[in-house]
């Protein structure tokens, strides 16, 4: 009793109940014109003035940002720093630095090895 479930039959059942299901509720699942994630990045850095630093936190608006960047294209003047990763210490020596003008708030000693004077 406590084998191995036979070959064929169970296997069989079980995709063309996957392949029903799919069927029957496509639709309702479709996520291929979601594109609540694109357009929030895009509302992130429409408004920015050129050559701005954006300092954000989280994946959501991160990722959204670096895809419309580096995939569309858009808004590569902006640099954008996320404040969770400028915690670690391999981000930080990867990272290019903030402009200047804002590194005299403290933001260069948190995200810049590269000292101000």
């Amino acid at each position: 009793m406590g084998g191995p479930p036979p070959c064929g039959g169970a296997e069989e059942a079980l995709t063309w109940r996957d392949w029903a299901q799919l069927w029957l509720h496509y639709d309702k699942m479709d996520q291929s014109r979601n594109d609540y994630v694109y357009n929030y990045g895009l509302m992130n850095l429409e408004k920015l003035p050129n050559d701005a630093l954006l300092i954000v936190k989280g994946d959501v608006i991160t990722n959204s940002v670096r895809y419309l960047q580096r995939c569309e294209g858009y808004r590569p003047d902006v640099q954008h720093l996320d404040q969770s990763m400028m915690t670690y210490e391999w981000f930080v020596k990867k990272q290019a630095c903030p402009p200047s003008s804002l590194c005299q708030g403290g933001v260069r000693d948190a995200a810049c090895p590269i000292s101000t004077g």
